[in-house]
């Protein structure tokens, strides 16, 4: 959800919301730094508008401005017990006397944005007769999430006054920030820790003691000092009422990340990851019904074990990673030894079951881990003969390995997989094929699983099919003859367009762009693909299944009974596909289709190799389109520099001397972009991929060469002159535009 920026589109957004929480009023206010007041943004009742509040203690807007804390009070004018709960709140009634504006219930929570309370929201009277007029600790929660979301705003609008104080110290970069100043850890180091803790599976802590050597001591003092609560570890020798824990739901804490370890006389002790989350700290207070909390920090690795003490092996707590979150404990759980110990005994059969729950969260982790990467494929290897095997993902066309796992594992592993593809886990001499469709947060992701046997054991490599939507021509970096041509050639009534390229360089994209771009009601697009990876409104695409005798070749002679314009067909793998193809764009309809080629010249010589008539192909061509994916810089992080001599003249020998001056490059100031590495590539420097394309326009000069069976090299010497560019000076434009270095170029394309 966006929330907009100025009060008025704010509007709707404040409407649904009290509907939400069955609220009278919605205050939302700014803080004026320099005067030390809260502005009012917005207020849903234009009757009631209140004036400036000052920072300070008289006004609920302004207590929770000045003490960074969130307040829920069932009514405000019960001041001994509202004193009791929120120490120094005393409320000015004269508003109320001046409007006759009543209010009873009120909940607030601050606005905060980089360490700073940019402002607060302030939510009145809570009309649900169920809840005795009192917001529950969901509204509180509900609110939290809004105050986040409205954060950017008053960040944006307050930028200046949002500059950090010089003398600010640690409290502007976070809890860790003094580390860097006192040079205990580098800042790039830092960074890397939070990106690796960014999405809460480990805390920044933990990785600041594992990654990069930092005593816990000093994870302690920053916490303190920061939090101004004690620190506290995990210590299995600590009396802790685990039947409170019990009677809160266990998962319950491990969500909202706090846990009680007492409570008794109306006052609890809890320890919570960050101890300024007054939503959470409210709904401690309201789910433990105590008016007193006494607050202790830690890291989320102690409050796990807190949790479960049950999985303790050690007494320290930065030593013992959560089990649940992370695949190589997962593994250590399933061998029978805890973080930081040692083995205690054989596995039990139960463990290696396909169904325990062990594999279970390692598998499922596995492909959350992969598709929160943006892999591409996963692959499980076995290692040789009693060796462990591996987990690798492929990352933008690179394997990375993310885990071993133990020989003794893989089968379940194996089996765990097959069962979630609906393969059949008896059988494992032959290849098998199966899919899954899995959810992650409100998205479903398709895997295409292949297993192969091997010496060693089976191998399975899913390949994470994204749900994303289709791109359009002007979003795959095409240079502008490529796509002045293409569109000029895909609203052609009838021919044959071919996409080519090794498997992975993105010919689907392609093609789906290219049929997003002329799908219109007019005409009626049929697809047959192998599988249906982009799915597209207005298309009717069918699933090739050679078991059932549904291949290409009888898919696409289907479709021309079914009254097409525009045929798409997944690959041209066979003559009989490749002949039939032709024929249809013979017979008036437009064909596009994909081949496994290096170039665009060599396609045509592979296709007349098949045994195509080159009269007929000739006629049908319109266009050939080759491509690769090259790694991306990454855009927040690249470096310009001047390029030498030596790069200069490696980039105008490989472009060609006669041609290079048509790209308009001042030689005498050239800059280029290299690779540095930040925490949103994770330290790659790379980020994401793009397109090199060539593209062969079937002239009639090319189509008189094909027709003489001429050879490649002669069909890209004309095309050349004829304006086509070959995929390496493609690709030397996109490094001089900055997208990608010469290195990736030169490992995709080979002159």
């Amino acid at each position: 959800m966006t929330v907009p920026d100025s009060p008025d589109a704010f509007a709707p957004v404040a409407t649904e919301f009290l509907q939400l929480v069955e609220g009278e009023r919605i205050t939302v206010y700014q803080h004026m730094f320099e005067e030390e007041e809260l502005e009012p943004w917005y207020c849903s009742d234009i009757s009631a508008v209140p004036q400036y509040v000052p920072v300070a203690c008289d006004s609920v807007p302004g207590y929770v401005t000045q003490e960074r804390r969130a307040v829920n009070i069932r009514d405000i004018h019960d001041m001994e017990s509202v004193g009791a709960t929120f120490p120094g709140l005393q409320c000015d009634y004269s508003y109320e006397l001046e409007t006759e504006e009543y209010t009873r219930s009120v909940m607030a929570v601050p606005i905060r944005s980089r360490d700073r309370v940019v402002g607060a929201i302030e939510v009145v009277n809570c009309r649900r007769a169920e809840s005795h007029s009192t917001f529950t600790a969901e509204d509180m929660v509900a609110l939290q999430e809004l105050a986040g979301l409205m954060a950017p705003v008053f960040d944006t609008q307050e930028s200046e006054l949002l500059l950090p104080d010089p003398g600010a110290g640690s409290l502007f970069g976070g809890p860790f920030q003094e580390l860097v100043e006192r040079g205990l850890v580098t800042e790039e180091k830092l960074r890397f820790c939070e990106t690796v803790a960014a999405d809460g599976r480990v805390s920044v802590g933990y990785q600041l003691v594992t990654e990069a050597s930092v005593p816990v001591d000093e994870i302690r003092a920053c916490l303190e000092a920061y939090y101004g609560v004690p620190f506290m570890q995990f210590d299995p020798g600590l009396e802790v009422d685990h039947q409170l824990q019990d009677a809160l739901n266990r998962t319950f804490l491990e969500r909202r990340r706090w846990v009680p370890l007492s409570c008794a006389n109306g006052r609890a002790l809890v320890l919570i990851d960050d101890p300024s989350d007054g939503a959470r700290l409210q709904e401690a207070e309201s789910v433990l019904s105590v008016s007193d909390i006494d607050l202790r920090v830690a890291l989320w690795e102690d409050i796990w074990l807190y949790i479960h003490p049950e999985k303790a092996r050690k007494g320290s707590a930065v030593g013992a990673v959560n089990q649940s979150l992370r695949l190589d404990e997962l593994l250590g759980e399933l061998d029978g030894r805890g973080p930081g110990s040692g083995r205690s005994g054989h596995t039990t059969t139960e463990l290696l079951d396909e169904n325990a729950p062990g594999i279970v969260q390692v598998v499922s982790r596995l492909i959350a881990d992969g598709i929160r990467n943006n892999a591409s494929d996963i692959h499980i290897e076995p290692g040789l003969s009693g060796e462990p095997g591996g987990a690798r993902i492929r990352v933008d066309g690179v394997c990375h390995k993310i885990l071993d796992i133990p020989d003794a594992h893989m089968r379940a592993v194996l089996s765990r997989i097959k069962v979630m593809a609906n393969m059949d886990i008896t059988e494992r001499r032959v290849p098998q094929d199966g899919k899954v469709t899995v959810t992650m947060g409100d998205r479903n992701y398709e895997l295409r699983v292949a297993t192969v046997p091997t010496v060693n054991g089976e191998n399975a490599v899913m390949r994470v099919l994204s749900p994303g939507g289709v791109l359009s021509l002007g979003e795959l970096n095409l240079l502008s003859f490529n796509q002045q041509h293409i569109e000029e050639m895909v609203t052609r009534p009838h021919g044959l367009f071919l996409v080519v390229g090794p498997t992975g360089s993105g010919k689907t994209t392609t093609l789906h762009a290219v049929l997003g771009h002329i799908n219109t009601p007019e005409r009626k697009i049929w697809t047959a693909e192998d599988p249906v990876e982009i799915t597209q409104a207005g298309l009717q695409q069918l699933q090739v299944n050679p078991k059932v005798r549904v291949t290409f070749a009888t898919a696409l002679r289907a479709f021309l009974r079914a009254d097409p314009d525009v045929i798409l067909i997944g690959e041209m793998r066979d003559q009989e596909t490749a002949c039939a193809g032709i024929e249809a764009s013979l017979t008036g309809h437009l064909v596009f289709s994909t081949l496994h080629t290096n170039s665009a010249p060599e396609t045509v010589t592979r296709l007349l190799d098949m045994g195509l008539d080159p009269i007929n192909f000739a006629d049908a061509l319109i266009g050939v389109l080759a491509q690769r994916l090259v790694r991306t810089l990454c855009s927040d992080c690249r470096e310009p520099y001047t390029a030498s001599q030596e790069e200069l003249e490696m980039l105008i020998n490989a472009y060609g001397e006669d041609s290079f001056p048509e790209l308009g490059v001042d030689l005498s100031d050239v800059s280029l972009y290299k690779p540095v590495g930040c925490r949103r590539c994770l330290g790659t420097g790379y980020r994401g991929r793009t397109g090199i394309h060539e593209l062969l326009v079937g002239s009639n000069p090319i189509k008189a060469m094909i027709t003489h069976g001429e050879p490649a090299e002669k069909i890209r010497r004309l095309a050349v002159q004829e304006g086509m560019r070959t995929l390496r000076q493609d690709g030397i434009v996109k490094v001089l535009q900055g997208d990608t270095d010469a290195r990736q170029v030169w490992g995709a394309t080979v002159e």
